[in-house]
């Protein structure tokens, strides 16, 4: 693996009924973000204004709407999630408000298992638009 990838991981992608299956392993290049090393050491997670405006104005990952995207952190653990405490900006996914509530648990009654899958699959299609576009190099 390249030592200049943020981290590798396997995720699963599901389809629109749900059905999920293994994806390869998924590289995240670094981005040029807010982290010092006095800031580490504080616990600061890595900050990137450019992949959170970048949502701006984009269709959300999942349903397709416009107008209300946003740049949704993920809720895991493993990610860096905590009471209290975003995981890093380069876990995000592009969702519409609605999508956004439904995956934190506000609206929908997903369970956990159908939540993760969600954010998973949004993450991916987000991550693949950040390298399609440029956000990304």
């Amino acid at each position: 693996m390249a030592s200049d990838c943020i981290n590798v991981y396997r995720i699963r992608m599901g389809n629109a009924r749900g059905a999920g299956r293994i994806a390869r392993n998924i590289s995240v290049p670094p981005v040029q973000g807010n982290v010092d090393a006095q800031d580490q050491e504080d616990g600061m997670t890595f900050r990137s204004p450019k992949l959170l405006k970048a949502a701006n104005g984009r269709p959300c990952a999942l349903c397709g709407l416009v107008g209300t995207t946003v740049a949704a952190h993920s809720n895991s653990i493993m990610h860096g999630h905590g009471i209290g405490h975003k995981a890093p900006d380069y876990y995000i996914a592009y969702l519409c408000q609605r999508c956004h509530d439904e995956i934190d648990g506000r609206s929908g009654g997903l369970s956990k298992e159908e939540k993760r899958e969600r954010w998973l699959d949004a993450f991916v299609r987000t991550v693949a638009v950040w390298f399609e576009e440029g956000i990304v190099k």
